[in-house]
C-alpha cells in the first residue's frame, strides 16, 4: 500500500510537474512578451496559452510547425507566438487583457505549468494643485493634490525626499490628499502620483499656493470677500449719481434766480425816478 502511494506521487509530479508564478506590470497600449524560457520546441513538445482557463494560443509540432489561435474579440489581431521556442507577445496592451495567463508544455507524459499574472496600467496624469480657501487662516493654509480618473495607484505628498501622507486606490475614481502647512513653512514639498512602474510628480512654491489671510477681506479669493466688494462699488457708484444730480440741481437754481434777477431790475429804477 505504501508503495502504491509513493509510485502515485512520484507520477503526479512527472504529469502536473513544479508551478510557477510570475509577476508582469505593463502600461496600456505597450506591448508585452510572457516567456516560456524554451530554447527549442521539440518534434513531440506541445505548448499551450491560456487566459483565464480559456485556451488563446497552441503550437503543436507534431502536427504543424506554426501557432493556432483561438483568438476572443480581447485579443483579435494582437497575439503572435513564436514558432520557435512559444513565447507568446500580446500588442496594444489594454486593462482587458488583465489577468492570469496560463502555459502548459506537454513533453511525452510531462507536463510543466507556468503562470503569469499581468497588470496593465493607465498612464498617469499630472497632479494638480491648489489651495482649499475654506480652511484658509493666518496661521496655516490646506494645500489639495488631486488626480481624476485613476486607479491601481498612490497618491503622495513628500516632504523633501520623504514621505508625508499618502493614499492608495484599485478601483477607478478621482481622489484628493490635503496637506496643511505654515505660513512660513520653508520645507520643500512635492505631490506625487505613482504605480509600479511610473509617476508624475508636481513640484509648487509655496508662496504661489498659500498666503495670508484675514477674517473677512483676504486675499484667498473668498466668497464672502467677492460679494463684500461688489456691495461696497454699487454703494460707491449710487452715492456718485446722487451727487451728480443734486450739483445738476443747484446749478440750474442758480441760473433761474440770475434770471429772473435780470428782469425785475429796471422796473425798479423807474419807479424811482
Amino acid at each position: 500500500m505504501i508503495h502504491a502511494l509513493i509510485l502515485m506521487c512520484f507520477c503526479l509530479l512527472g504529469v502536473f510537474g513544479d508551478k510557477e508564478e510570475v509577476k508582469i506590470s505593463v502600461m496600456e497600449g505597450h506591448s508585452v512578451t510572457l516567456h516560456t524560457d524554451v530554447t527549442h520546441i521539440q518534434r513531440d513538445d506541445e505548448i499551450e496559452w491560456r487566459f483565464n482557463n480559456i485556451r488563446i494560443a497552441r503550437i503543436k509540432r507534431s502536427v504543424d510547425i506554426n501557432p493556432s489561435y483561438d483568438e476572443t474579440d480581447i485579443f483579435r489581431d494582437r497575439l503572435k507566438m513564436n514558432n520557435q521556442t512559444g513565447d507568446l507577445n500580446i500588442t496594444d496592451v489594454s486593462s482587458q487583457h488583465s489577468g492570469l495567463y496560463h502555459l502548459n508544455i506537454f513533453t511525452g507524459n510531462k507536463q510543466k505549468v507556468k503562470a503569469f499574472s499581468l497588470t496593465a496600467y493607465a498612464p498617469l496624469p499630472t497632479p494638480v494643485i491648489a489651495s482649499d480657501v475654506s480652511h484658509c487662516s493666518s496661521l496655516t493654509c490646506v494645500l489639495l493634490c488631486s488626480v481624476m480618473n485613476v486607479r491601481h495607484v498612490t497618491l503622495s505628498w513628500y516632504n523633501g525626499s520623504h514621505t508625508h501622507s499618502s493614499i492608495s486606490v484599485s478601483e477607478q475614481k478621482s481622489i484628493s490628499l490635503p496637506l496643511e502647512v505654515e505660513h512660513q513653512d520653508t520645507n520643500t514639498y512635492s505631490c506625487v502620483v505613482h504605480n509600479p512602474i511610473r509617476n508624475q510628480t508636481k513640484h509648487f512654491c509655496l508662496a504661489d499656493h498659500c498666503r495670508p489671510c484675514s477674517d473677512v477681506v483676504n486675499g484667498c479669493g473668498t466668497v464672502e470677500f467677492v460679494v463684500l466688494r461688489l456691495v461696497v462699488t454699487a454703494v460707491i457708484g449710487v452715492a456718485a449719481v446722487a451727487a451728480v444730480i443734486v450739483l445738476s440741481y443747484d446749478i440750474r437754481s442758480r441760473r433761474d434766480e440770475e434770471k429772473r434777477k435780470s428782469h425785475t431790475s429796471p422796473t425798479t429804477a423807474s419807479s424811482d425816478e
